[in-house]
């Protein structure tokens, strides 16, 4: 912000400016109801803004002085929701104190009102997690989210168990008894999320919907199928990567809990999507049955499938270079393993662990490097939406 001369003439136009610079820089920072925290690369920009305004230097330590106190405000019980969780040595005792509080009252609470212990327990768990909320402790909301979790879950499984003759009389679970569990525990997981903000309980949440949704397709078609072991979760996968670049691209800092968000998104979505790859890659390298299972089959040789494997390798690594996930990487060098056995057969086997190790062990080690380099390949209007490799970036972020 440049302003004339004119305007600083007077101590009452010094008290203007003040206000306004102070206003825009709150307005910037509580855009997404995220605190102001003062960071480095905003000090550095801070005080360019403060260079170039042309301010005097009391006016500008008065500015200092009001954000830093700003800054160092306790936060209040809307900021806490946002901010990120600390996962430290101190909060450790507390998560087992309550691990052993949990479970001590599950077990007196069933001896009394049997299968309702569970809900119990899990509205116990909900109705003290906003304490270690204000705290930011992540890990005794990480018990308490499973107490909350396996309590609903616990609690419907019991009353299935009473309200079915069927399951009574010791007959097998069917799929409409699963879709009853599992859903009742992904809608506490998804409350919980909403609630507390923890990102590991949008985690619970989307691996409790993937199997959610593959007991809802086994339910309909009658039995598993196609439906339920590759469709659904090839779907699933796309969407939950889709969502994890989108919380990535929206905290390109990486400062807020969307990007501890993205990283379980990205674990799930790549774990579920390799899934699928590895049945792509099956089909080619092993024809017959869905996985080898015969010596002939492993000692089969397969080019094809070799450049199928290589290809899943990079797709994987490319992926992981752009958004800098590390997670992505690990799980496409599983892949490289496969290329190199459909090449060289089972007999040289330790060749191709040597290379996937050889491969995993130089994406490691030039990491840095390599993304910097292929991000300066990028146009900048791409390169400016993808998470940075360091804590500033010079200019304004251009947004497609």
């Amino acid at each position: 912000m440049i302003v004339g001369n004119s305007e600083l003439a007077t101590p009452e136009a010094f008290s203007w400016v003040e206000k306004k610079f102070i206003l825009e820089w709150h307005s910037l920072a509580e855009r997404h109801q995220e605190p102001a925290v003062s960071r480095h690369y905003e000090k550095h920009d801070l005080e360019a803004a403060l260079k170039s305004s042309g301010i005097s230097d009391a006016a500008a330590l008065r500015i200092r002085s009001r954000l830093n106190d700003a800054a160092s405000r306790p936060l209040g019980q809307g900021a806490a929701s946002h901010r990120r969780y600390s996962y430290n040595g101190r909060s450790v005792l507390a998560a087992v104190g309550l691990l052993i509080l949990l479970t001590s009252l599950m077990i007196v609470a069933r001896s009394v009102i049997e299968f309702r212990a569970g809900l119990l327990v899990a509205t116990v768990a909900f109705s003290v997690s906003p304490y270690f909320q204000q705290r930011g402790e992540g890990i005794p909301l990480l018990v308490l989210l499973a107490g909350t979790v396996f309590g609903i879950a616990d609690t419907l499984l019991g009353f299935v168990a009473s309200s079915d003759t069927g399951v009574a009389a010791g007959h097998p679970f069917e799929a409409r008894h699963s879709v009853i569990v599992f859903g009742g525990a992904a809608l506490a997981a998804g409350a919980f999320w909403m609630v507390y903000r923890l990102p590991l309980a949008f985690a619970t949440f989307m691996m409790l919907i993937l199997i959610l949704g593959g007991e809802v397709a086994t339910m309909l078609v009658g039995a598993p199928s196609t439906w339920t072991f590759v469709v659904w979760p090839a779907l699933f996968a796309l969407f939950a990567l889709v969502l994890a670049c989108w919380h990535d691209m929206s905290d390109v800092y990486r400062e807020t809990p969307r990007s501890d968000v993205a990283f379980w998104l990205h674990a799930i979505g790549g774990a579920t999507m390799a899934g699928q790859c590895f049945l792509l890659y099956e089909m080619v390298a092993h024809p017959g049955p869905t996985i080898a299972t015969s010596p002939e089959q492993f000692t089969m040789i397969s080019p094809a499938a070799s450049v199928i494997g290589l290809a899943i390798f990079l797709s994987y690594a490319i992926y992981a270079i752009c958004f800098d996930r590390l997670t992505m990487a690990l799980i496409g060098t599983i892949f490289v393993m496969c290329s190199m056995q459909s090449l060289l057969g089972l007999d040289l086997f330790p060749i191709s662990l040597m290379v996937t190790g050889g491969a995993a062990l130089t994406l490691a080690a030039m990491w840095q490097r390599i993304r910097h380099l292929a991000l300066n390949a990028m146009p900048l209007i791409a390169r400016a939406q993808l998470p940075r490799s360091f804590s500033r970036v010079d200019g304004t972020r251009p947004v497609v």
